[in-house]
């Protein structure tokens, strides 16, 4: 996901901004195309992962955003992801029917859902946001004006990445080592709190050009597919289906991998003021 090339890591982080619209468009843009015209489930699979990220990595940069624009484009990206997250739902569900009269009926509300969100999301200018955030970012409004603010955007994009990447591992290592213990509803938080720390580590990893850190990203993939499985089965006992996974197991096996995380030190640590 790293989108700058290592000859360019001593980039103002204000460059390193306005070079966020090129890199969301190719990773948006064919995800998009795909949950608009096919049935394909990597289609809202792979639209909601570019949304995602972007979200992330737009957390990464707020130190120099204006705190309105930020919340401005928080709002339309978690709009997006919500309605296509229904039909994501619907994918996942659809594959654990196994009663034939029960799939031809879950396969059509699927193709309606579809149908109506795909309505939703061009009400809403989907196709635009690309560009809309191109536009925005080429201008000067967004930028937020404390004399803190102006020196980080003028600094070298590490000095930004750094302080925002250990704000958000030391987020996440609020939580225990042993997950078991958390509730579902703090389950599903430590897993977005992951994913903004793994996305946002992702589109900075140029800055730290080390083998080591494929470890590292390694082990939060491992985890998250992990944590993703328990989510889903949780999903799919709700609707009274056949479990994905032995749960117990999946379990055990995510809380190793955030054990291991934790006695890992991150590649941003040593640069950390």
């Amino acid at each position: 996901m790293s989108h700058l090339p290592k000859a360019k890591c001593q980039r103002s982080a204000e460059r390193a901004l306005r070079a966020v619209p090129d890199w969301f468009s190719h990773e948006f843009e064919p995800a998009l195309d795909d949950f608009l015209t096919t049935a394909s489930p990597e289609g809202p699979h792979k639209t909601r992962v570019a949304l995602r990220q972007l979200r992330s990595v737009l957390t990464g940069f707020s130190a120099i955003i204006k705190p309105k624009t930020l919340d401005r484009l928080q709002r339309r990206i978690r709009h997006y992801f919500r309605l296509i997250g229904q039909v994501r739902d619907a994918d996942v569900l659809l594959r654990h029917v196994t009663d034939k009269a029960a799939i031809k009926s879950a396969r059509k509300q699927a193709a309606e859902l579809r149908m109506s969100v795909r309505a939703k999301l061009k009400a809403r200018d989907v196709s635009e946001f690309s560009s809309d955030l191109a536009r925005l970012l080429r201008g000067k409004s967004w930028r937020r004006g404390s004399k803190t603010a102006k020196r980080l955007r003028h600094a070298p994009c590490g000095t930004l990445a750094t302080a925002a990447l250990q704000t958000a591992f030391l987020k996440c290592r609020n939580y225990p080592r042993d997950l078991s213990v958390l509730t579902r509803h703090d389950l599903h938080s430590f897993r977005k709190d992951l994913k903004t720390l793994r996305y946002m580590a992702e589109y900075f990893a140029f800055l730290w050009p080390d083998a080591a850190q494929n470890h590292y990203f390694d082990k939060l993939r491992c985890l998250q597919d992990e944590l993703g499985d328990l989510i889903d089965a949780e999903l799919i006992r709700q609707r009274g289906l056949p479990g994905i996974a032995p749960e117990v197991r999946t379990m055990d096996a995510a809380c190793d991998h955030w054990q291991a995380l934790l006695d890992l030190e991150p590649m941003w640590a040593a640069a950390t003021p």
